[in-house]
């Protein structure tokens, strides 16, 4: 019987191929040598085991990173069956066929040994066969983020037109929006400087003409500090001094 070591295996959807080089076997030089494939049949995952993996897959970018790039992760494995799902044949045998077309040959049972493993040391390999190759999970995960980011833009396209008709109703808009100054802003390296309004704000620091220092209720502080006396001066004086010194302060921030 051929030896495992030289087996080729390969895998596609539903289908499992163990190949061995072609040899002699004792024929006649003149004769041609024998040819070994074995195809074996695999069912393929279901609605429910792949909607699974996709679900990981779309919630860890660097599994879906490591698997397309030849990498399957281990955690994987965990959702992929841990022996072949063989199509099997009335005997409970793995159904396969031969390219020397026998029923009954003995390199099926053999191949199906090779195959089964493989199938426990090569992750790809059992996403190939189940149907779930990593080019096309990657093509369904990347669809399912494509849609969802659509889905967010939709949302926030409605949400937003909400608010437009409310914003326009409660604050009228009064020269230019400020996407268009940041834009002005940044074309002429301003974008350090305040925004326009700042340079709309006037600060009177300086006293109205003719304002003279609050009265005094002598009346009343005589009644409140009884034991203290000329309260009532004593205030003037300070309100006089402190409006003598922001009057000094003021002139010192007017502008040139």
């Amino acid at each position: 019987m051929e030896g495992k070591a030289q087996a080729a295996v390969t895998a596609a959807a539903g289908v499992i191929e163990v190949a061995w080089p072609a040899v002699a076997q004792g024929r006649k030089a003149t004769e041609a040598p024998s040819s070994c494939k074995v195809r074996l049949p695999v069912r393929e995952l279901d609605a429910k085991g792949r909607s699974a993996i996709l679900k990981r897959l779309e919630r860890d970018p660097l599994e879906l990173g490591a698997m397309l790039s030849g990498k399957v992760p281990a955690s994987l494995a965990k959702l992929l069956p841990e022996a072949p799902p063989w199509a099997e044949a009335a005997d409970g045998q793995p159904q396969g066929s031969c390219a020397c077309g026998k029923p009954d040959c003995p390199r099926i049972p053999a191949a199906a040994g090779v195959a089964a493993e493989r199938w426990q040391s090569e992750l790809l390999l059992r996403l190939q066969a189940l149907g779930a190759a990593p080019e096309t999970l990657g093509a369904a995960v990347f669809a399912a983020w494509a849609q969802d980011v659509t889905t967010a833009s939709r949302s926030f396209e409605q949400w937003a037109k909400g608010r437009e008709g409310v914003s326009a109703e409660a604050t009228p808009q009064e020269g230019p929006s400020l996407g268009e100054w940041l834009a002005e802003a940044a074309v002429q390296g301003r974008l350090h400087e305040p925004g326009p309004q700042l340079h709309d704000v006037r600060v009177q620091l300086s006293p109205d003409p003719g304002a003279e220092p609050p009265e005094v209720n002598a009346a009343a502080l005589a009644a409140l500090l009884p034991a203290v006396r000329g309260a009532a001066g004593g205030l003037a004086a300070v309100a006089a001094k402190a409006m003598e010194r922001a009057a000094a302060l003021a002139q010192d921030l007017k502008p040139e």
